[in-house]
C-alpha cells in the first residue's frame, strides 16, 4: 500500500505542515560553536587578546643576566 492509499492528501499535508514547523523552531547546531556556545571567531579573538597580553608581560619581565 503506497502512503496516498493509507491517508487522506489533507492528512499528509497537515503531517509535512507539521515537520516543517518544527524544523523552523529547532535550533540548528553548527560546527563553528562547541558546547559552551562560544563561536569560532570569537575564540579565536580571546586567544589573540591572550597572546598579546602574555607577549607583554614577558617583554616587562627583568632579564637577568646569565
Amino acid at each position: 500500500r503506497s502512503l496516498s492509499e493509507a491517508m487522506s492528501v489533507e492528512k499528509i499535508a497537515a503531517i509535512k505542515a507539521k515537520r516543517l514547523a518544527k524544523k523552523r523552531t529547532t535550533i540548528k547546531s553548527n560546527d563553528y560553536s562547541d558546547t559552551l556556545g562560544v563561536v569560532n571567531s570569537d575564540l579565536r579573538a580571546i586567544l589573540d587578546y591572550d597572546v598579546d597580553m602574555t607577549k607583554d608581560i614577558i617583554s616587562r619581565e627583568r632579564q637577568w643576566r646569565t
